[in-house]
């Protein structure tokens, strides 16, 4: 089975599959470069497929969950790169069209702060530990498929499932010495849509696979820096109704 990306630049991707949801899918990722008052295409970068720790701080990507149900609010750095003063960030946000999608208020005493990112990522694992049993799909799984930080004084203010689709953002972050703005840009994202491409008999080459209706995919993830930002979007069907037998190709497209 292949997987096409649009013709736009800037693209990466990725297949998703899960027998357990009885799931097939993807992921794509769109780069931008900071130009101005907005936003350009960048060049795609690869998609990284799981957390990637050094010690305990998170500093990619990652959380490839097919069943995401919450948004994800990320900005790597803090405004050029590692902060060796992080234990004095008293206060920061990232607000989305006037809106706080996440902040952090503080380190409890005793905790370690996250010295390369001011919002970076949470391992899943961490939180597997910590979930109730039996699991239970509609407690556990804004908790289980989200990657942002939510423990040390970090708190999600929004249970946004996606990201809107025009976004003034800014970041900020407060220390004893007084505020700081790291970011204040706007990002218009573009429409991906997922559309399967499956075989139904004849040659099993391109010429005879049939295309379906595309599906709308979710934006989900925004990874903001000082220089730029990436956006993922994510889009499952149903294997039952498009069994991995019949299946030649994932096509993630840019809809007008």
């Amino acid at each position: 089975m292949e997987l096409t990306l649009p013709r736009t630049s800037g693209w990466s991707a990725a297949p998703l599959l899960s027998d357990v949801w009885g799931q097939v899918g993807a992921v794509a990722k769109c780069c931008f470069l900071w130009d101005g008052a907005g936003a350009r295409r960048d060049a795609g970068q690869p998609i990284v497929a799981q957390d990637l720790m050094a010690g305990r701080v998170i500093v990619r990507e990652a959380e490839m969950a097919l069943m995401k149900t919450r948004a994800d609010w990320h900005f790597l750095g803090y405004g050029g790169g590692v902060n060796p003063l992080a234990t004095q960030v008293i206060a920061a946000a990232i607000t989305v069209n006037n809106v706080v999608r996440v902040s952090f208020g503080g380190l409890p005493p005793g905790a370690q702060p996250d010295a390369a990112n001011l919002f970076g990522f949470e391992p899943r694992g961490d939180r597997i530990a910590e979930l109730a049993v039996p699991f239970s799909y509609a407690t556990h799984a804004p908790q289980i498929f989200r990657a942002t930080r939510r423990s040390q004084g970090y708190a999600n203010t929004d249970a946004a499932p996606g990201l809107p689709a025009n976004m003034a953002i800014r970041v900020t972050q407060a220390t004893g010495a007084g505020a700081l703005t790291l970011l204040d840009q706007t990002l218009t994202l573009p429409a991906p849509v997922l559309r399967l491409w499956e075989f139904e008999g004849g040659e099993d080459r391109e010429a005879f696979w049939c295309s379906r209706a595309a599906t709308a995919m979710t934006p989900d993830t925004l990874i903001l820096s000082a220089t730029g930002a990436q956006v993922l979007w994510r889009a499952a069907l149903p294997l039952a109704a498009h069994p991995l037998a019949t299946l030649r190709r994932l096509s993630i497209e840019e809809a007008a």
